[in-house]
């Protein structure tokens, strides 16, 4: 990436050096692992600081020594971890959960799915066991194994729970049961085949994976967007977020049954989605981003007169959503995210607004054209389904 410099850094300092960032204010973004050759894996650690645009990058060189799991120092690291290990074969000593994370459902092999061909190192891939149960006892506790089930737009995925009257003893996500390995098919791949793939890794998120995709290559290939192009970039990505943003709400009506409160936002949801077809072709914006810049120019005067109509229909949904009490008592104090839990465990986007966290990539680490039009970032302090719900209306 331009904005991110990495930094070699060795096993023993890994630990001390996550201390300090946190210390400082700053925070882990992720990690990844890559393999420079066939039998040397590299481990690549992204973070951020506080008023700081640029990424924070770390290389690790994966040798003989043991890469200490610093799951315990930084949660939000936990599942990336256990991805690697399953995935790319890396071990982390000391991780709080050795299991399986992605395919847990199928039967494991002797190296991971992201291996190289041709690797002679050993792989920690193959030793990892599937995710089990803790044992629990009493004749009145019950199992409910919820699932699989696909929910709405969110991946198919199993619920189990262990639980005595109303209260839940244990409760375990077996998610990921759609994994289909796209990280593999996109090795290789031509950058104009990548783009349309990349636009239908999920369907409702169309812009924000062409976008990212193509950002990628115009990293690696040292090439510059047009002013303008970047301008249709931002536009596109808000539409995306509208229609998006008016699919939680009537969703979140479909949970607290609040069945009109549903017809009503899901039908918003489509006449936004049909600004997006007059002004692309596309109801998803799909085949617009490309890299290098755009493949069309999107039709200014069709969304300028769309979002015109479509604003006091909104006004008036979000008025009539805010004052209907059966559905605010639903929200009100319901699945509270403490600001703490949000920042240990990853949260992004408007969850973590809504838990006080006042961090917007569009802002903090802009792109396209937000560095110029920078976006009034919205943000709750309360955590809990309904502040959720505010930040989406603000946005």
């Amino acid at each position: 990436m331009k904005n991110c410099e990495y930094q070699k850094v060795e096993v023993a300092d890994l630990k001390a050096r996550t201390e300090r960032l946190l210390a400082d204010g700053g925070r882990m973004q992720g990690l990844y692992a890559w393999y420079p050759s066939a039998s040397h894996p590299q481990l690549r650690y992204v973070a951020t600081l506080p008023g700081q645009a640029r990424f924070v990058g770390w290389s690790v060189d994966v040798g003989s020594a043991t890469i200490p799991s610093l799951a315990a120092v930084c949660p939000l690291l936990g599942w990336h971890e256990r991805e690697i290990m399953e995935m790319s074969g890396v071990a982390f000593s000391g991780h709080p959960e050795p299991e399986r994370l992605v395919t847990a459902f199928l039967p494991p092999g002797e190296r991971g799915p992201l291996e190289p061909e041709g690797a002679t190192r050993e792989s920690a891939a193959a030793g990892l066991p599937a995710p089990s149960l803790p044992a629990v006892s009493g004749k009145h506790v019950q199992l409910l194994p919820f699932g699989p089930v696909r929910a709405d737009v969110l991946e198919s995925a199993q619920f189990i729970f262990l639980y005595l009257g109303e209260g839940i003893l244990h409760y375990h996500p077996n998610l990921f049961l759609k994994h289909r390995g796209m990280e593999k098919q996109f090795e290789g791949m031509e950058p104009a085949l990548g783009a349309l793939v990349a636009e239908r890794v999920v369907g409702i998120d169309t812009v924000a994976h062409s976008l990212a995709y193509a950002q990628a290559v115009e990293d690696a290939a040292d090439c510059e967007v047009p002013g303008r192009a970047a301008w249709f970039r931002l536009v596109a990505a808000e539409l995306e977020r509208i229609y998006n943003h008016l699919h939680y709400l009537g969703h979140l009506c479909h949970t607290t049954t609040l069945k009109v409160g549903e017809a009503q936002g899901k039908l918003l949801e489509e006449r936004a989605k049909q600004i997006n077809a007059r002004a692309s072709g596309s109801r998803f914006l799909r085949s617009l981003i490309w890299p290098g810049g755009v493949r069309r120019e999107l039709d200014v005067y069709a969304i300028a007169e769309g979002l015109a109509a479509l604003k006091p229909q909104v006004e008036q949904y979000i008025a009539l959503i805010e004052r209907t009490t059966s559905h605010l008592d639903r929200l009100i104090s319901t699945a509270p995210l403490s600001q703490q839990l949000a920042f240990d465990q990853g949260a992004t986007g408007p969850i973590e607004r809504a838990s006080g966290i006042d961090r917007d990539l569009r802002r903090d680490h802009a792109y396209a054209a937000y560095r110029t039009l920078q976006p009034t970032v919205a943000l709750a302090q309360e955590g809990d389904a309904f502040a959720r719900m505010r930040v989406r209306i603000a946005e």
